[in-house]
């Protein structure tokens, strides 16, 4: 049975809720109507409140990033961790705990469930499953390197240096074989094109879609 909230509570889910649809976290100017970001309802929140499973469970359902501002068991619960990622992707698997960002199965249920989250908030762990960071890379049409899209002033360098901090099956011809065949969010094969320009001696420069 859902737990009946009190007052003070039902305000602020409500502030919330407010809180995300009004955007009131963006800061903005136009037409002379200037306003500053807003402090999230829950960043001065009652710790009683911030520990309070069936609160913090109504508010990332409402906002994801709520879970930024809850006490270190919920964010290591993974019913509520799993609700703030349905609302939002990023941001929910973001502020989770770092015990959950270990979690194997966690991530599998994002990928399977097409939940997208930052690449680069997995944790180093699981960065060792090769299928893993594989199916998340197949999955979201993920390209890690920069040049694999467009070519800007410094990318290669940046790319080459990042080539040499993923792990070593990054640079195995059977795993290259495999990501070269994914397409990007934009229909490029954008590996096969930066591993092209990370392996030759005097790429050319690209030119920027208009």
């Amino acid at each position: 049975m859902k737990k009946k909230f009190n007052y003070a509570q039902l305000i602020l889910i409500e502030e919330i809720k407010n809180y995300n649809d009004e955007m009131r976290w963006d800061s903005y100017s136009r037409e002379g109507d200037h306003h500053k970001a807003e402090l999230h309802p829950l960043e001065k929140a009652g710790k009683t409140y911030l520990d309070d499973k069936d609160f913090v469970l109504e508010a990332v359902k409402i906002d994801a990033k709520s879970l930024l501002f809850v006490s270190e068991k919920l964010k290591n619960n993974k019913t509520i961790v799993k609700a703030a990622i349905k609302q939002f992707g990023h941001f929910g698997y973001k502020y989770s705990s770092n015990k959950l960002k270990k979690d194997k199965d966690l991530l599998l249920w994002c990928i399977l469930n097409k939940y997208e989250i930052d690449i680069w908030d997995i944790d180093k762990i699981l960065w060792q499953y090769k299928n893993l960071i594989y199916k998340y890379i197949k999955t979201f049409n993920y390209c890690l390197f920069w040049s694999g899209v467009y070519y800007y002033k410094d990318e290669l360098k940046h790319d080459k240096k990042l080539i040499d901090l993923l792990p070593p099956y990054f640079k195995d011809k059977s795993f290259i074989k495999k990501l070269v065949k994914i397409k990007d969010t934009r229909g490029n094969l954008a590996y096969k094109k930066a591993y092209r320009l990370i392996s030759e001696k005097n790429p050319k420069r690209d030119k920027r879609p208009k």
